[in-house]
C-alpha cells in the first residue's frame, strides 16, 4: 500500500478522474470506510487535514505485475495533470 499526497487538489473530483483513467484507488483506509469518519484517523494524529488537498492509498496484489504499474504511472500523471489544469493550477 502507498499514500499519496496531491497538495491542492479535491479529493472527490481526483478519484472520479482516475476512475475515467481506469485507476483504482481509495481516499480512506479500509477500517473506515463503513464508519461515519471522513477523514483517517492516522493521518489527523500526524497533524493532517483534509484541506490540504487528496491523501490517495493505492494497494498491488500478488498479481500486480511490472507492466501493469507501469502502464499505471502515465495515467495517474495525466489525470492530475487534466485537473490541475481545470483547477488553474500549475504544473
Amino acid at each position: 500500500i502507498v499514500s499519496v499526497h496531491l497538495p491542492g487538489l479535491p479529493t472527490a473530483p481526483l478519484l472520479n478522474a482516475l476512475a475515467e483513467a481506469g485507476i483504482c484507488c481509495s481516499a480512506g483506509s479500509a477500517c473506515t470506510r463503513s464508519s461515519e469518519q471522513d477523514f483517517s484517523a492516522v493521518l489527523t494524529a500526524m497533524g493532517r487535514s483534509p484541506d490540504e488537498g487528496a491523501f490517495l492509498r493505492f494497494s498491488v496484489g500478488a498479481t500486480t505485475d511490472q507492466a501493469t504499474l507501469d502502464a499505471a504511472v502515465p495515467r495517474i500523471a495525466g489525470a492530475v495533470g487534466t485537473l490541475r489544469q481545470l483547477l488553474g493550477h500549475a504544473p
